[in-house]
């Protein structure tokens, strides 16, 4: 059993990027402008469209989008190839995540041992098929209908004691627990909880 906290961090990295190539275009907008006031130049505002346009399309989730030599020459040129940089960079980091993500899945998927995913509020958040069998729960929803910390079924057998002390202080617990299942299945069950993050997490 996975007992975890919801957690958004996977995609930090990714998320500082991209602030970061919108905080340099947005400086390089102001000093654009201003140049453009200065000379009247048209050629500046040009290679500042272009820029902007494929930050858009970054942050609208494009993560293929790129300057390449259209704004190669000066400055223009420098920053082209950092954004270019940068967005291949996240592009890589995106295609990383997926795969280790459907790495996971299939290992989920297809663990002969049960595995239970349980948030910090004590509702199950995800089982695999082994979890559904062990248990006799005719369906996925009908086991996450189920909190962990509330139902007595978990209450009496120790399970839902298992899990708070797993968060509360922040380490694996083993035990073995004999429990009763509404659905009428009776086990004998050896818990391995893992924490997913801290006790202090959200």
């Amino acid at each position: 059993m996975v007992v975890s906290a919801p957690a958004e961090a996977a995609m930090a990295p990714a998320d500082a990027i991209t602030w970061e190539v919108l905080r340099s275009l947005g400086g390089l907008t102001v000093m654009a402008l201003f140049a453009s006031w200065l000379v009247g130049s048209r050629w500046v505002m040009r290679r500042i469209d272009l820029l902007l346009a494929a930050a858009e399309a970054v942050g609208a989730g494009d993560l293929s989008a790129r300057v390449d030599g259209r704004c190669s020459d000066g400055e223009f040129g420098r920053l082209a190839r950092a954004f270019d940089d940068m967005a291949e960079r996240l592009l890589r980091r995106e295609e990383a995540l997926k795969a280790s993500e459907n790495r996971y899945k299939a290992l989920f998927e297809n663990a002969p041992l049960a595995i239970v995913s349980v948030d910090a509020l004590g509702w199950i958040m995800e089982a695999n098929p082994a979890a559904l069998s062990l248990s006799g729960a005719p369906s996925l929803a009908e086991l996450k209908s189920l909190n962990v910390f509330e139902n007595p079924v978990f209450i009496r057998s120790g399970v839902a004691e298992d899990g708070r002390r797993c968060l509360a202080t922040g380490r694996e617990i083993v035990s073995e627990r004999s429990l009763e299942s509404r659905w009428g299945r009776t086990v004998t069950i050896r818990l391995r909880l893992r924490p997913i993050g801290t006790p202090e997490s959200p």
